[in-house]
Parts: C-alpha cells; sequence; structure tokens
C-alpha cells in the first residue's frame, strides 16, 4: 500500500476499498473514503460523495490525512511493526545492526 501511502503524505485525496490494507490505511488516517470491494456502485457512491464534499472540506480532510501519515507512519515506527515479523521468521534476534542501532 505504498502508493496510498505517497498520495496521503502529499496532500492528496484516496478512495479504497474496505479490505486489507487498504481500509487499515485509510481508517489509520481517519479518511471517511472506503467503499465495499468489488461493488462498482459503492465506488461510484463514494467518488459522488467525495466530489460533493465542499473544497474547504475536501482540503482539511487531506491535511489531516497526511498529517496522521507523518505523524504514524514513520519509518522507526514500520520498523518496529517489521522486525518481530522477521524475528519470528527466522526464529531468533537480529543483530541491532539490522535496526540501524549499532554501527
Amino acid at each position: 500500500a505504498l502508493k496510498p501511502l505517497e498520495a496521503f503524505a502529499m496532500g492528496k485525496g484516496v478512495i479504497g476499498s474496505d479490505v486489507g490494507g487498504m481500509k487499515e490505511l485509510l481508517e489509520d488516517c481517519d479518511a471517511d473514503r472506503l467503499f465495499t470491494a468489488g461493488s462498482a456502485d459503492a465506488l461510484a457512491e463514494a467518488l459522488v460523495r467525495w466530489m460533493e464534499t465542499p473544497e474547504s472540506e475536501r482540503d482539511r480532510e487531506r491535511e489531516r490525512s497526511r498529517e496522521a501519515i507523518a505523524r504514524r507512519r514513520t519509518w522507526d515506527g514500520q520498523v518496529a511493526r517489521i522486525v518481530p515479523v522477521y524475528q519470528a521468521l527466522v526464529g531468533e534476534q537480529l543483530p541491532k545492526s539490522f535496526l540501524g542501532k549499532e554501527k
């Protein structure tokens, strides 16, 4: 879900389906732009809602989303979420140099 992150970081609006990482990302950014996956009607409704939202409100939502990404999706935070997965897969502690804490 890198492209939506980039879009949020650039202050763009994002509309996405309510599955997997997209759902988590949009909820994380406090964005009310989810639609039911696989439903063209739901996508159309989400697009119409977005376009009918006053520009000033869309600007505020884009800024809130941009700030949420900057606050919650830092590289340190990503590493903290990913490293335990790798540790579980390899069954051991990863060296501190892997974490960038020791040279």
